[in-house]
């Protein structure tokens, strides 16, 4: 491994190989570009190479013994069947740390996309009623109302259904941008990229939770009410009833999601892999 200090921010960059001549490094950390200088380049955990006049005196015609060669061989040989051989790399943290948070990365993720199907979804619920007003003028399938009652009672709940349909087109937007953060979040957790957007991510994600469940208890309450109450004449509380499950179980899968990410990011194997040093980029 080869190091490189920042002369900014003074961290000790690291490479496999080295770098070019001519070629620049971008630090990570305060993100300043560089040239690095022969002079600060040495191996990580060894000493730097050796002199020109070094270089000079050693005898090109030098024999090697191939006794000793042969022995060095078979004790590497054994050594290695010992299993003494040292590792000749630095374990990455990355490693562990994946194994802990790919699922709760995932289950966030889907609850960033339910986030924006919810937003989705109430956008339409907001149209349709808009695109089709003369069905909801006529009023409900109610035999007991007379025509005249009917078209009364239709044009006093579409004017509600108005009112809500532009609360529901503005909102959409935004949920949208909401669920769409918390994708990002999930998505810098799972790759192990930004602790402060993991972060943000799953505590949007328990933030967004009530309004998911409230959006999944009107989308079904909505599909509810046009298919048994204003055309077959059941009751609301009906539809209120086939509304309020997938409404809980929206809420639960969110809040699940977020708590699980922020207990991962606890985690130390976590937070090792966080704060791993990055290799600078060469230009």
């Amino acid at each position: 491994m080869h190091q490189y200090t920042c002369p900014k921010c003074k961290t000790v960059l690291k490479r496999e190989q080295p770098v070019s001549e001519g070629k620049k490094i971008k630090c990570p950390k305060c993100e300043n570009i560089f040239a690095p200088s022969a002079a600060i380049t040495a191996k990580a955990g060894g000493k730097s190479g050796k002199s020109k006049d070094e270089d000079d005196d050693r005898n090109p015609y030098a024999v090697v013994k191939e006794e000793k060669e042969e022995e060095k061989m078979k004790e590497a040989k054994q050594r290695a069947a010992m299993g003494l051989v040292a590792d000749r790399f630095e374990k990455s943290a990355r490693g562990p740390a994946i194994s802990v948070i790919v699922r709760p990365a995932s289950y966030l993720i889907g609850a960033g996309i339910l986030t924006c199907a919810l937003s989705m979804a109430a956008l339409f619920i907001g149209i349709w009623p808009l695109v089709f007003a003369e069905f909801y003028k006529e009023g409900p399938n109610n035999p007991k109302l007379s025509a005249r009652e009917k078209a009364a009672q239709g044009e006093a709940d579409f004017e509600a259904i108005q009112t809500r349909s532009i609360i529901f087109i503005a909102v959409s937007p935004f949920t949208f941008a909401f669920g769409a953060l918390v994708c990002v979040g999930a998505l810098k957790l799972r790759a192990i990229e930004s602790y402060p957007w993991a972060m943000v991510g799953a505590v949007m994600a328990l933030i967004a939770a009530p309004g998911n469940g409230g959006a999944v208890f009107w989308l079904f309450y909505y599909l509810a009410k046009v298919f048994f109450v204003d055309t077959m004449g059941f009751d609301t509380g009906f539809a209120m009833m086939i509304a309020a499950l997938p409404a809980g179980l929206a809420v639960v899968f969110t809040l699940v999601s977020g708590i699980w990410a922020i207990v991962a990011m606890t985690n130390e194997k976590v937070k090792e892999a966080f704060e791993e040093e990055k290799e600078g980029d060469i230009f």
